[in-house]
């Protein structure tokens, strides 16, 4: 568990960092708790009915089952704020609780994105219910709803990227921080930014491009078309995730190159029907007939 920066000035931290249990504390932690005991059972009763009904299977019906799950997850984190006042710790530090609490926080943030697909499925609807699609999403976010759409996703990945500025310019403002750690996190930043964010960045701008000169090609056909070069292009970027960990993670590095050889292993014992040495050829023996080898 991370230490606490003692000298904070923070007026609750002075106020109950000493005094070990306190009922100010917790009577409104419980009180958070049993509220969010009662929305744990419901949202949980949501999705057992989804699950078992044959009649909850709308786009709104697994929408909704998916905002009750991340608001599920969400209301379990409220049991590390119970735990700690109870205890008599009151306090820990922002990195010991962004660890524990990160499903939650992760849920949370999935709702949010849940709620709003949910909002624009209902709108879909709701404004042209019967319209025909070919089943792409460039063809279910066509028209005027699809262009705000796509704004705003525009804007959700330029505050992502003004996120990873700001984690690279706080970095580099701190002290103790090696040239070589800036480096990495440099590279790292530079392709997170150029294929995740990037992909997603130049699709968006080429599908708002293609809508504003589209009548001009005079042939709907051929938008399609040129949609689909352009959905081409945004799915290689977003297939590429697995890639931009090997090449800016040391850890994910690591466990991939793990993960391949063992593949590899099992793949080439399978093929072959032999073990791969005397060592496992010597179990396999053992196993099969009892038989101790000298």
């Amino acid at each position: 568990m991370a230490a606490i920066n003692t000298s904070s000035d923070n007026a609750l931290y002075l106020a109950y960092r000493s005094v070990g249990p306190s009922a100010d504390l917790i009577v409104p932690a419980v009180a958070l708790n049993l509220v969010a005991l009662v929305g744990i059972v419901l949202n949980g009763t949501v999705l057992v009915v989804t699950v078992k009904s044959s009649s909850l299977r709308g786009s709104a019906n697994f929408l909704m089952a998916l905002i009750c799950l991340c608001e599920l997850v969400h209301q379990i984190g409220h049991t590390f704020l119970l735990f700690v006042v109870i205890s008599g710790t009151n306090f820990v530090s922002l990195l010991t609780a962004d660890l524990i609490m990160a499903p939650s926080i992760f849920a949370v943030n999935c709702g949010y994105m849940a709620m709003l697909c949910a909002a624009i499925d209902r709108l879909f609807a709701v404004v042209s219910p019967f319209n025909p699609t070919t089943g792409s999403i460039s063809g279910i976010f066509d028209g005027p709803i699809g262009r705000k759409v796509f704004g705003l996703t525009f804007l959700l990945n330029l505050f992502s990227i003004c996120c990873y500025v700001a984690i690279f310019v706080v970095i580099r403002r701190k002290n103790g921080v090696s040239q070589q750690t800036n480096t990495r996190l440099l590279r790292s930043l530079v392709i997170i930014l150029s294929i995740s964010i990037g992909g997603y960045l130049v699709a968006l701008s080429m599908f708002q491009i293609l809508d504003v000169i589209g009548p001009s090609l005079r042939s709907p056909i051929r938008i399609w078309q040129f949609e689909f070069f352009i959905a081409i292009f945004l799915n290689a970027t977003a297939g590429s995730n697995a890639i931009v960990l090997y090449f800016s993670s040391t850890e994910y590095r690591h466990n991939f190159k793990k993960e391949f050889r063992a593949m590899s292993e099992r793949f080439e014992l399978r093929s072959s029907g032999y073990p791969t040495n005397f060592k496992s050829g010597s179990q396999d023996f053992k196993a099969l007939f009892g038989t101790r080898l000298s």
